[in-house]
């Protein structure tokens, strides 16, 4: 039903809030060209960025996100873009020693990350990659390793106050609420779309099925014996803590998720796929331990918004770019909610998710 996660990376000083501005300025008309190597892109308090090194770190991004290629020559993107560089500049200047070192694992642990999965695209798929943009392995190196300085300073000021208070307002908004259903799929086509029986036969069995549980038979087991749904029925029937707010089912399944008592056995509940009886096993937010770590990561990137916004002004910040033409893309500030990034053949950005080469499962007739 649904796809397997892979593993992810430990965020870093490049946030998606630049893909949100690619998306902003798509729509703007000349591109502003680059300037010499020399010229001073940006100015601030014992500080600057020249045009070299704008585009260094610019490529050393891009290594992340190929999409940012198209806007590097946007000056709203390039003005974001050097508020990135300096703010990583200021705040590296602020770290402990001991946050210096306490990265270092995590940065062999990325770099480590990065080298195995191109070296699995080929033997020289890195070395090729880097030489296209123009940058080494250790500007590469260099990058991670500020930015996750960085990282590991402000998360190490993150108190158990801050992450009570986050979470508390997330199971306010209702954004951790999950679900764990158990069903049984009495069908009326296979996953080919093969007729099994007709909507009367699905509808006797169903009932059949129920009653055996009204008397106290084992669901999981039943489940296991009837259930026409690949995706569970060798699970006893069961999809764990999967996000209300997802909305991931078809709507007959997906409101039985959201309103059928905890514990109580459903009456059968038509779909296109048949007849399901359900069991809502648990509905609730996710535990704090679960997300604890989330949560201190996220704190943690907002604190690095909020430096660039309250803090890098009082370091006189001023850029050497032209005004951007006005744009007809819709006007927005926020962040994306998800961090999944679209399937690829290669690392799309130190922000998201590693790639993975393990395959889906196959989709569930529960799903939309």
């Amino acid at each position: 039903m649904l796809r397997n996660k892979p593993r992810k990376t430990r965020a870093l000083i490049i946030s998606l809030v630049l893909i949100v501005i690619v998306a902003m300025l798509s729509a703007c008309g000349d591109k502003n060209k680059s300037g010499a190597q020399g010229e001073v892109l940006a100015t601030y308090k014992d500080g600057s960025i020249t045009q070299s090194e704008f585009d260094k770190f610019f490529n050393t991004v891009s290594f992340f996100n190929a999409q940012f290629a198209a806007a590097k020559d946007i000056p709203g993107f390039q003005e974001y873009l050097l508020k990135q560089m300096a703010a990583l500049d200021l705040m590296l200047g602020q770290v402990s020693d001991e946050s210096k070192k306490n990265a270092e694992e995590e940065v062999k642990k990325q770099m480590d990350e990065i080298k195995a999965y191109y070296e699995s695209k080929g033997k020289s798929a890195l070395k090729d990659h880097l030489k296209e943009l123009n940058i080494t392995e250790k500007d590469l190196e260099d990058y991670v390793r500020n930015s996750l300085v960085v990282m590991t300073d402000l998360d190490s000021k993150v108190t158990d106050e801050q992450i009570q208070q986050y979470y508390d307002n997330l199971v306010n908004e209702k954004v951790l609420d999950v679900v764990t259903v158990s069903h049984i799929l009495i069908g009326i086509k296979d996953m080919e779309g093969k007729d099994l029986r007709t909507k009367e036969e699905a509808l006797t069995i169903a009932n059949e099925v129920k009653g055996k549980l009204d008397n106290g038979a084992d669901f999981a087991e039943l489940a296991k014996e009837y259930s026409d749904d690949p995706g569970s029925k060798d699970n006893g029937g069961k999809y764990e803590n999967e996000p209300l707010s997802a909305k991931r089912w078809v709507p007959q399944f997906q409101q039985a998720a959201e309103e059928l008592p905890v514990n109580t056995i459903s009456e059968p509940i038509e779909t296109d796929y048949g007849y399901h009886i359900m069991r809502v096993d648990f509905r609730g937010p996710r535990p704090l331990d679960d997300v604890k770590t989330n949560i201190r990561e996220a704190i943690t990137s907002e604190q690095i918004g909020e430096f660039i916004e309250s803090e890098l002004p009082n370091y006189d910040f001023k850029t050497n770019l032209p005004e951007p033409e006005p744009s007809e893309a819709p006007d927005s500030t926020g962040t994306p909610e998800s961090t999944d990034t679209p399937e690829s053949d290669k690392p799309a950005d130190a922000n998201a998710e590693t790639p993975s080469e393990s395959p889906a499962p196959s989709a569930s007739p529960a799903a939309e």
